[in-house]
């Protein structure tokens, strides 16, 4: 068995780091750091989430998933306290709500840059 490991950094890579820094701190009240000199936040457990600013043409994941096209590549599940106030601080920072809602506990969005998130109440 290999050794344990444990989960620090996630990388975002993106067009504006800046921005998507500012916007999922909007979201999620975690601490704006820089680490590797560019942008991040430092969640309430500890992990790293490090916004690339892409040195290649970037485009954006298409949600819900189409054959030819950009594939998501991941996505975030944000536990909230209230899932109409956060979907009402995404859209204010420059996310969008999404046309396909795949789930009745949880709400499908998009951060400004096409990467699709959930966000559901504890």
């Amino acid at each position: 068995m290999a050794s344990k490991a444990s989960f620090e950094n996630l990388f975002i890579d993106c067009v504006d780091s800046t921005n998507m820094q500012n916007f999922y701190a909007q979201l999620t009240g975690w601490e704006q750091s820089v680490i590797y000199g560019e942008p991040a936040l430092v969640s309430d457990r500890g992990v790293n989430i490090i916004f690339l600013t892409a040195d290649f043409d970037y485009v954006s994941p298409t949600w819900p998933e189409k054959v030819g096209s950009q594939q998501k590549q991941m996505h975030f599940d944000l536990k909230v306290e209230d899932i109409e106030e956060a979907v009402k601080i995404a859209i204010q920072y420059g996310g969008t709500k999404s046309e396909h809602q795949f789930g009745k506990e949880w709400v499908t969005l998009l951060d400004p840059e096409g990467h699709p998130f959930d966000v559901y109440e504890e």
